[in-house]
């Protein structure tokens, strides 16, 4: 932010009457404020009046600390040889705290205090932006070897699991067990539905052969019922018959079990979740609708922004990859929510009828 030229406006300002008087200060993209030895507010430009959200009458005459920054810290900004000097600070706004950054300089240390400043909100915004897309990339870089990992013994013990379920059904000394293992075997498929979920990234709905879609929808719906349950949340699942339609399963399931695992984490005890799909003219139809507590109209409007999540713990990429991976296949995912009211995330995806088919049901968990 440039600092050299402001000796003429410091001198202008050795007095109220004069501060500012220089019409050229008005026409500045940036805004200029002058304050005294004192701290007090001697005069603002046009631009500095509309960026603090004030007209300069009410500017003029107050403190320095009430508008901007402390006069100390600007007295020091002043006096720093480095030209190029820069702090930022919050100051109020009706709409607000905001970020400003601003620069300061004086004539002697006799003079008053000029600052140049301008609003940083579309820069921080800009930052945040670039640091979620950073995020992201780095995500994708780390993800493939990282599920590699993870996917092979958790499969090796999902199966030993399964093997287990189906022993404890034939052995009587098993069977008072069978609870504990059908609970210990659905997190275990659930977690799975969690690394389908994260392993989605970049892919698409659409898959290069016809499936039973509708199991699909209907497993990942039932893998959730126990979280449900003991979160005193009723779940509730109907899918219409289909045909075998094109679309990669894993993706499916894994965008199935974000959206009912958002909804089921939105609900409060009493509350209920209920998952329907089926063929709406010649596209695949999947609705999730919780009569959780809503959200507001800003967060309405942030929820698809990768990494944003109102959860202390939430990673804010479930409904990104979701509505990613539904895109890719031409497809779009719609949000409906109000506070109080819960939520409603309607997915629509165009089925080719020359891919459809019909036919044998293929391995569920098939990829």
């Amino acid at each position: 932010m440039p600092t050299a030229t402001l000796t003429p406006m410091a001198t202008a300002a050795a007095s109220p009457a004069g501060c500012l008087a220089l019409g050229a200060f008005d026409r500045l993209p940036a805004g200029v404020l002058v304050c005294d030895l004192a701290g007090t507010v001697l005069g603002v430009n046009a631009r500095g009046a509309s960026i603090l959200a004030r007209c300069a009458g009410e500017v003029v005459g107050q403190p320095i600390a009430r508008v901007l920054a402390p006069l100390p810290d600007l007295l020091a900004l002043a006096d720093d040889p480095d030209p190029d000097r820069r702090r930022e600070a919050l100051c109020p706004h009706p709409d607000g705290a905001r970020p400003l950054g601003y620069s300061a300089a004086r004539g002697d240390a006799a003079a008053p205090v000029v600052v140049i400043f301008r609003d940083l909100t579309a820069e921080r915004s800009l930052r945040e932006e670039r640091d979620r897309l950073l995020r992201m990339a780095m995500v994708g870089d780390v993800l493939p070897s990282v599920l590699h990992e993870l996917r092979n013994p958790l499969a090796a013990v999902t199966s030993a699991m399964e093997n287990l379920v189906e022993e404890s059904l034939e052995d009587a000394g098993l069977e008072p067990h069978q609870l504990a293992l059908h609970a210990v075997l659905t997190e275990l498929r659930r977690m799975s539905l969690v690394f389908q979920g994260i392993g989605s990234v970049g892919r698409s709905l659409a898959g290069p052969r016809p499936a039973a879609v509708d199991l699909a929808i209907e497993e990942a719906s039932r893998i959730m019922e126990a979280k449900a349950e003991r979160s005193g949340v009723a779940l509730a699942c109907h899918v219409d018959p289909m045909p075998l339609l094109p679309f990669d399963l894993s993706v499916v399931r894994a965008v199935t079990f974000n959206l009912v695992n958002n909804a089921v984490q939105a609900c409060r005890s009493g509350d209920a979740v209920r998952v329907s799909a089926g063929l709406q003219g010649d596209r695949l139809r999947l609705t999730v609708r919780d009569t959780g507590r809503g959200m507001t109209a800003e967060v309405l409007a942030q929820c698809l922004r990768p990494f944003f999540t109102t959860r202390p713990n939430g990673s804010g990429l479930g409904l990104v990859i979701c509505r990613e991976a539904v895109e890719e296949a031409g497809g779009t995912l719609t949000l409906d929510s109000a506070p109080g009211l819960g939520t409603a995330v309607t997915v629509l995806v165009p089925v080719p009828p020359a891919r459809r088919a019909t036919g044998p049901l293929p391995p569920l968990y098939g990829d």
